[in-house]
């Protein structure tokens, strides 16, 4: 479920995403794709901040998105080990099914 606003160039994006089902997840990341408009493959786009996560198989924290590499999704990133420096993509071995992540993404299209 999800709602968006845009002005100008600027997408506001708020999300509720369950996913009920792992299903045959194929890749070595996960993403979230059909973006309402598709954004700049630059260093910096924009970002999404995850608010509320549940049932996540590998424990992490500091859930979000990084918009800035494939003009048409956006990857997850977390904090996947205790006392870690840095986020890092997160694998799709991470999910199990009955996953709940819910937030808002801000970024900038081309147009």
């Amino acid at each position: 479920l999800g709602s968006y606003t845009k002005i100008g160039r600027q997408v506001i994006l708020n999300f509720n995403l369950t996913l009920s089902s792992k299903g045959s997840m194929t890749g070595d990341f996960c993403l979230m794709g059909n973006l309402p408009f598709s954004h700049p493959n630059n260093a910096y786009n924009g970002t999404g901040h995850i608010d509320k996560f549940t049932n996540l198989d590998t424990a992490v924290s500091g859930l979000s998105f990084d918009i800035s590499s494939t003009t048409t999704l956006m990857w997850l990133m977390g904090v996947a080990a205790a006392g870690s420096g840095s986020s890092q993509y997160i694998s799709t071995s991470y999910i199990g099914g009955n996953e709940q992540f819910k937030g808002t993404c801000i970024y900038y299209t081309d147009d």
